[in-house]
């Protein structure tokens, strides 16, 4: 059975589920944030633009939301209404962007914006009331393309970043570390970095998905195992006819 009626057919770049309401879902895609009341039966839009991820305090019905071109949004009632929490950001220019919460505190986040040519880190202390930029350079390269950030389970100045390769800041995104060094067949985690991590049960374990898969480190990235052995995906990258 078909559940997403009301939504465009149109990719869809995050979902998630109201902690407070099983039936309360929120799918964003580029055509702009669609919540639906009844476990995804139907679907109203409730808010325009490019949706690009969308983070729920933990237990409860607020939710805050990143759309191009409008900035943070933030609601308190389950996404029924929304208000801007955008102090002390620069909203025009974005072509991606992130969320993260810490989870040792909710009122901790950290966005991570991206364009062509730069990207920035910003982090709130008061739950998006606003916004300090701690970083104006967080980008290897490919900002449209690669973007991904974490927050570790009981440090909140301790954040994982995803651009080309995987980078590590103790300071809140002030600097950053690159936890992999080489290129190509050298590099032990493939690059172009989407998706990073942490388990929230051992501090000391994360995963980061990429164009070449999935990795994973026991050990607070000193080392990483591949994940990959039976996962069935290749990327083809060309083709050619005689």
């Amino acid at each position: 059975t078909r559940i997403d009626t009301g939504v465009p057919n149109f990719p869809v770049r995050v979902l998630r589920v109201d902690p407070t309401d099983a039936n309360a879902l929120y799918a964003g895609s580029g055509l702009g944030l669609y919540r639906s009341t009844d476990g995804g039966l139907s679907w109203t839009k409730v808010r325009n633009n490019n949706v690009e991820d969308i983070v729920f305090v933990p237990g409860s019905a607020t939710v805050y939301a990143a759309l191009i071109g409008l900035g943070v949004q933030k609601s308190t009632d389950g996404g029924a209404t929304w208000v801007d929490a955008n102090s002390g950001v620069t909203v025009s220019g974005m072509s991606r962007m992130r969320l993260a919460m810490a989870p040792s505190n909710s009122n901790i986040l950290y966005l991570l914006t991206g364009s062509n040519s730069a990207s920035r880190i910003y982090r709130s202390d008061n739950g998006g009331g606003s916004w300090t930029q701690k970083n104006a350079s967080a980008c290897e390269g490919q900002c449209w393309y690669n973007q991904a950030i974490a927050v570790h389970p009981t440090n909140a100045d301790t954040v994982l970043l995803g651009t080309i390769r995987i980078a590590r800041s103790t300071n809140a995104g002030a600097n950053f570390s690159y936890l992999v060094l080489g290129w190509g067949s050298s590099q032990k985690v493939h690059q172009d970095t989407h998706v990073v991590r942490y388990s929230q049960l051992d501090p000391n374990r994360m995963w980061i998905g990429s164009d070449g898969g999935i990795w994973r480190s026991d050990d607070s990235a000193a080392t990483f195992r591949n994940m990959n052995a039976n996962i069935n995906i290749t990327q083809f990258y060309d083709i050619a006819v005689h």
